[in-house]
């Protein structure tokens, strides 16, 4: 399993998890954000902007080839934002992961839930 050195802002290393078929991210120089995540700078050229701008990808979201501005979000399985592994990563809606935290944060189980066509998710809790 290959790793990946990134760096905090404070010039502290961490090893990140990946797969062999993402070995190449290494090739790219990686930071740890403030919530513990790997990510790297680049710049993109936004709509209607004459400039490129400065963005952040997120190395769990390159792997999941989640493009910024996808409404989808990868979650750690196992919970380790350093575990950037394909068989722990998942891609999720926001409303899927909402209800992944929400089971987690307070114990209770939610067994299913909708998706309406307007916003938001309803929960369907259990009998």
């Amino acid at each position: 399993m290959p790793i990946i050195v990134a760096r905090d802002e404070y010039g502290h290393e961490y090893h990140v998890k990946v797969s062999r078929a993402d070995d190449h991210l290494r090739s790219y120089s990686w930071h740890i954000s403030r919530r513990g995540y790997a990510y790297r700078k680049t710049s993109i050229r936004r709509p209607g902007r004459k400039n490129p701008t400065g963005a952040s990808v997120y190395m769990h979201r390159e792997i999941c080839d989640l493009q910024i501005g996808d409404p989808r979000v990868p979650d750690h399985k196992n919970r380790d934002k350093l575990d950037n592994r394909r068989s722990n990563l998942e891609v999720l809606s926001c409303n899927a992961e909402n209800v992944r935290r929400a089971n987690q944060q307070d114990g209770s189980t939610v067994v299913a839930w909708e998706e309406p066509q307007v916003q938001g998710a309803r929960l369907i809790p259990t009998p």
